[in-house]
Order: C-alpha cells, then sequence, then structure tokens
C-alpha cells in the first residue's frame, strides 16, 4: 500500500475515519506502518520492533479504531448503563505523558466517531478519572500502576477487553512494570490471549520483549524495521570525553554553539536541580523536568519548551 488512501480503500474504513487521516496531514504510511496495520486489521497478533519515531503509535490505533465494534456500544449508550467502566481496548504505555500523548493521537483520529476515549494516569487524582469513566470508555490509554489501582477499586472491569496493545514494552519492563502487567492481563478478568487481539511494540529487540511477547501474544507476527536498537539516522551523534570537574564549562561551550531548542539529559532528580540553576547563573532560559514534579508542573515545562518560551 502506497498510500493512506489506498489503505483506506482497501479494509473499507469508516468515512469519519478517512476524513480523519485526511485531517491529520497523513498521506504515506511509513515503513512501520505499512507492515504491521496490514496483519493488525485481519487480527493478527503482532509484535512489532522499530526505531523511536517511526510511526508506531499510529501503526496500532488505526486498526484498534477500525477494529472497534460499534453493536457493542449499545449497552454503554443506554441510559441505564451503570457499574465499572468496561473498555474494549487497552493500550498501556510507560509514562504518563506518552499516555496523554497518545490520548491525543486517538482523540485526532475518533473526532466525530461514536467511541468513548479515556486516558487513565498517575499525577491526576484517582476521583478525577474515575468520574471521567462513569458511563464506560470504548479505548483506554493508560500506566499500568495507576491502572491496576482502578481495577482493584472496581472502577474499571477487564472482562470486555478485545485489543490489547503494550506500548514501549522494553521501557515498561526497564521501569519494573512487568509485576503489575501479568497481574492486569492474567488475574484480573481480561479475556485469553486467544479471546483477545494483541500488539506489542518496543523501540529493541531484547530476550524480556520476547519473553513477554511469547507470554501474552498468540501465534504472532514478528515486524521488524529499521536497525532497532539504534539511533534514528535523522541524529547526529558526537562523543565529547570530559572529567567530571569540566562537565559544566563543555555543556556551555556547547550550548554556545547551538541555535534553537536543547535537551540536556541527566542521571538523578538533584542534578536537573543543580544544573538549573547553573544554566541560569550563566543567563541561559532553562526549565527542568523529573518525576517529583506535579503533573500540571511538568505539563506547563513541556508547553513551554514546546512553544519556545
Amino acid at each position: 500500500m502506497d498510500s493512506f488512501e489506498d489503505m483506506v480503500e482497501q479494509f473499507r474504513m469508516p468515512s469519519w475515519l478517512r476524513r480523519n487521516i485526511a485531517r491529520c496531514g497523513f498521506l504515506q504510511p511509513t515503513q512501520v506502518q505499512r507492515h504491521a496495520i496490514p496483519y493488525a486489521l485481519i487480527g493478527r497478533d503482532v509484535l512489532v520492533s522499530s526505531p523511536t519515531g517511526s510511526g508506531k503509535t499510529i501503526a496500532y490505533l488505526i486498526p484498534v479504531i477500525v477494529s472497534l465494534p460499534e453493536e457493542a456500544l449499545c449497552s454503554r449508550a443506554a441510559a441505564t448503563y451503570e457499574g465499572a467502566a468496561k473498555p474494549l481496548g487497552l493500550v498501556l504505555v510507560p509514562t504518563r505523558e506518552l499516555s496523554m500523548q497518545i490520548h491525543l493521537e486517538a482523540r485526532k483520529l475518533c473526532h466525530r466517531s461514536p467511541f468513548r476515549l479515556a486516558q487513565v494516569h498517575g499525577g491526576v487524582g484517582l476521583r478525577q478519572q474515575a468520574s471521567a469513566l462513569t458511563g464506560g470508555v470504548d479505548l483506554c490509554v493508560t500506566t499500568p500502576g495507576r491502572f491496576e489501582d482502578c481495577v482493584e477499586r472496581e472502577i474499571v472491569s477487564l472482562g470486555a477487553v478485545q485489543f490489547l496493545v503494550l506500548d514501549e514494552a522494553d521501557a515498561m519492563l526497564e521501569q519494573g512494570f512487568e509485576p503489575q502487567i501479568r497481574r492486569l492481563v492474567t488475574k484480573s478478568g481480561m479475556p485469553g490471549c486467544q479471546s483477545r487481539q494483541t500488539m506489542m511494540f518496543s523501540a529493541v529487540f531484547i530476550p524480556s520483549v520476547q519473553s513477554l511477547a511469547g507470554s501474552y501474544l498468540y501465534d504472532y507476527i514478528w515486524v521488524e524495521v529499521g536497525r532497532t536498537g539504534m539511533t534514528s539516522e535523522s541524529v547526529d551523534q558526537a562523543v565529547r570525553w570530559v572529567s567530571p570537574d569540566e562537565k559544566v564549562a563543555a555543556l556551555l561551550d556547547t550550548l554556545s554553539e547551538v541555535v534553537g531548542k536543547t535537551l540536556v539529559f541527566v542521571r538523578r532528580k538533584r542534578d536537573a536541580a543543580d544544573l538549573l540553576d547553573v544554566l541560569g547563573f550563566a543567563g541561559r532560559g532553562a526549565a527542568a523536568i523529573h518525576g517529583d514534579l506535579p503533573q500540571q508542573e511538568r505539563e506547563d515545562v513541556l508547553r513551554r519548551f514546546r512553544d519556545g518560551r
């Protein structure tokens, strides 16, 4: 398939999705989308390994949205609906920022559709998110820890899940979410792997990801695009060796040569605060973001950075 228009025609996607794909400016699918979407649309489980920035989010959102059964919305739409929300599609991600980003992309694709979306993650009061789930939800984007809390409190039931996506599976394993994922998938009433469609996406293909796939996917297709685990070809890399005492001076020297916005990663939260003070003293506008910041402040920092303020 050379274009999204071809894909829409071949798989007879609804007219509202056709309009939304066009509104998002999607013309030609990326390599990972071209290879993964057709398998997902015929109901196969897929394990996808592809570099960051290759278009994996759309590669699973379109198949899930296309496959959500509109007839299943009747009970949710009924005035008598009550009890735990019963999502049909569930997307598990490692961070709240990624949850928000994917939820936004899903909203764009579901504009003027019959489906109801929700996001569930930490950093926001549980009562507020529980209220958003009232009346049911069709597609939920969530982080494992907060979602497990919702399941334990019977705010959400997993008995109706037909589509499960594990996005950035490598990052979720690295951050220690495997126990929560296992409990959600195997001990919380979710239909078994032969009764649901499961898609797993990872930037790197490592043994632990393959083991996870073997546990949760059924007769899956493995799609590998690009050099997984490697830096994107659009990124130039350079290494500058300096002693610990020279790092700050070297950073300031490097920043003096850079035009535009810059991301600086540090090892610890304390390092972020210390570096912020140094940059401020040097007259450079900067902001720090880390896990201890309130969610609203994190969002404000990201928004200001994105807007160049």
